[in-house]
């Protein structure tokens, strides 16, 4: 018991403190943040979709970005790490590069 006690609560801590609130605050989240992890690696966004209705997934809503980046190689594997380490919870779903 002890043990789903300690889930349970760490649980509510991720509800709580990293997940934004509302989707107005993970629109928010999205759009500075992810723009600043870009600026901060040196990658270009071209161009980004924000899918308006996110998918509910039982008590959680799912928030998806599509977005088009242009850098160096080096710079787009930065901003990855930078997206995956940030303290805001994003997940990167896919990956594509291309070269042209």
């Amino acid at each position: 018991m002890t043990g789903k006690k300690e889930a349970d609560q760490e649980l509510q801590k991720f509800y709580r403190d990293v997940l934004p609130s509302n989707f107005s605050g993970a629109r928010r989240l999205l759009h500075s943040n992810v723009d600043q992890l870009a600026s901060d690696s040196d990658v270009e966004t071209i161009r980004r979709r924000l899918n308006d209705e996110p998918k509910k997934l039982g008590e959680l809503r799912k928030l998806t970005m599509t977005m088009i980046l242009a850098g160096e190689y080096s710079d787009i594997r930065r901003f990855i790490h930078e997206v995956e380490t940030a303290p805001e919870f994003i997940v990167l779903e896919s990956v594509v590069v291309t070269t042209e």
